[in-house]
């Protein structure tokens, strides 16, 4: 839809996404939230342009296409929300991007729709994007990283057994393999299989050293991950089930700080993904999806 959008001399549906998007990763990377007013925005903007094109021209399909890429982002955005790979932030604002590349009904294009390919784009560039992130946060906590990568290697020692087990005997089937193509594929596996342990190692070393930090209720915000549970008497007040705390929760909790009850709360600080939104975006509107590209070489 976006190639179309601008063929058709029409920037609109594409800009609004654009300054989303900006905005968001601005937001996301300082305060590690993305405003409602911006995802909210977006969908009635992006709602409203379609509605007016579909008006001028004639063709109440720009509307129903929009309207049938929000449900499909709705659905993803649920789904990725409820099992904690997401913020609400990013769900929220993933909607309206489904509002603004919209999908066409016909099952036939749905594969290579502009949803599809934006949609992979932010997968194998949130890949990409949450890897250097990692990396970055390894470097600027390095004495804490280093602490609990050890403590990791030791911990998981039996999985680099398997791994390295695993490994080797990929490698010896390869190697008594003839055909080329089943020997590059076994040795890709193989090296995977053992890859994958220290990728493995390695965040849960980041995500313990890096991605913790306790604070005080009056520092906390709406939809913060809680990673421990918040027990008061036995009365529980929140944790990591609640998938973001409330307002109601952080109001709670202030009263009982205030009444010497609790001092600080562990919180889990997630990678700011909005911003891989953004390239993925952009990527999409100058290249198209990166699979496409891929596939031309």
């Amino acid at each position: 839809m976006i190639q179309e959008i601008l063929h058709n001399g029409n920037l609109t549906l594409f800009l609004l996404g654009l300054g989303a998007l900006t905005i968001g990763s601005a937001s996301d990377i300082k305060t590690r939230e993305v405003p409602d007013w911006v995802s909210y925005g977006l969908i009635i903007s992006a709602a409203a342009a379609r509605t007016m094109a579909a008006v001028q021209y004639g063709s109440w399909s720009i509307l129903t296409e929009g309207l049938l890429g929000f449900i499909v982002f709705v659905l993803i955005a649920y789904l990725m929300f409820y099992t904690g790979q997401w913020g609400g932030g990013d769900a929220k604002l993933l909607m309206g991007l489904g509002m603004v590349i919209g999908l066409k009904p016909e099952i036939s294009t749905a594969l290579t729709s502009d949803l599809t390919g934006f949609l992979v784009n932010v997968l194998l560039v949130g890949s990409v994007y949450g890897l250097l992130w990692s990396i970055y946060l390894a470097l600027t906590h390095w004495k804490k990283f280093r602490t609990e990568w050890k403590a990791n290697i030791q911990r998981y020692r039996k999985w680099r057994a398997a791994a390295l087990a695993a490994g080797i005997a990929l490698l010896a089937a390869a190697a008594a393999l003839n055909d080329f193509l089943m020997k590059l594929f076994l040795a890709m596996i193989s090296i995977f299989a053992v890859s994958g342990y220290y990728v493995f190692i390695f965040i849960k070393a980041v995500e313990k050293s890096c991605m913790f930090k306790k604070l005080s209720p009056d520092k906390l915000t709406e939809g913060d991950w809680i990673a421990e549970d918040v027990v008061v008497g036995k009365k529980k007040i929140t944790g990591p089930d609640d998938l973001g705390i409330s307002r109601e929760q952080i109001k709670e909790l202030k009263k009982l700080a205030s009444e010497g009850k609790i001092d600080r709360v562990l919180v889990k600080e997630g990678i700011p993904f909005v911003p891989s939104f953004l390239i993925a975006y952009i990527l999409q509107f100058t290249t198209g999806s990166i699979l496409n590209i891929l596939h031309a070489f």
